[in-house]
């Protein structure tokens, strides 16, 4: 059994922030023509998505409902994450998909998620 902490949810809050800095980096590398490392960027904005989402979801299992405010970032973050890794995707030679796709996917998978559990 986990135990979620007030402050550990008040930090997701800052995680959102990350993602979005995290991400403006991943299209300036692929202009400065850094394929991989683009692609691993977005592959670990989408983990840490994972990671903030679970303790959301944990929060609210133990009885503490995030903020509507908090979940509408967190919806229109993966919005956005969606939308840069498929304008990356487009642009991408072939040898430099295969994280994108991960990326892509595991996006997918998150949102699913978003939407069952709130």
């Amino acid at each position: 059994m986990a135990f979620l902490y007030k402050r550990q949810y008040e930090k997701s809050g800052g995680i959102v922030v990350v993602f979005r800095q995290k991400n403006l980096g991943s299209t300036s590398t692929r202009k400065k023509g850094k394929w991989t490392e683009s692609g691993k960027t977005m592959r670990e904005s989408e983990g840490n998505f994972s990671r903030m989402l679970d303790v959301v979801v944990l929060s609210k299992n133990q009885g503490v409902s995030p903020d509507p405010g908090f979940l509408q970032k967190m919806n229109l973050s993966n919005s956005k994450h969606r939308e840069v890794i498929e304008e990356l995707l487009s642009t991408a030679p072939q040898g430099a998909r295969a994280q994108l796709e991960e990326a892509i996917q595991l996006n997918a998978d998150l949102r699913k998620k978003l939407d069952e559990s709130f």
